[in-house]
């Protein structure tokens, strides 16, 4: 994946803790509605809110270079990766 995603309904969020991150944040951004979205170096895609961490569905084949949310629409993301 990569380009704009649309994430109409986040995925259910794991109680802090349980969920962890495969490989190190390689990129940040937070979201108008609150919440942190984590990009990591092997192209998953992370997101924090409500003190939970969840894992989006969609990925980059390579790791995430950059992340850049709508500054209005929560729902817009774009992302850029070395694929």
């Amino acid at each position: 994946m990569s380009g704009l995603a649309v994430v109409d309904q986040p995925p259910p969020l794991q109680p802090a803790g349980e969920a962890q991150l495969a490989e190190a944040p390689a990129a940040l951004a937070w979201t108008a509605d609150g919440r942190l979205l984590v990009g990591c170096a092997d192209g998953a895609l992370y997101q924090w809110r409500d003190g939970g961490l969840a894992r989006l569905p969609d990925r980059h084949a390579a790791g995430i270079t950059r992340l850049q949310a709508h500054p209005d629409d929560p729902g817009v993301l774009a992302s850029a990766g070395e694929d």
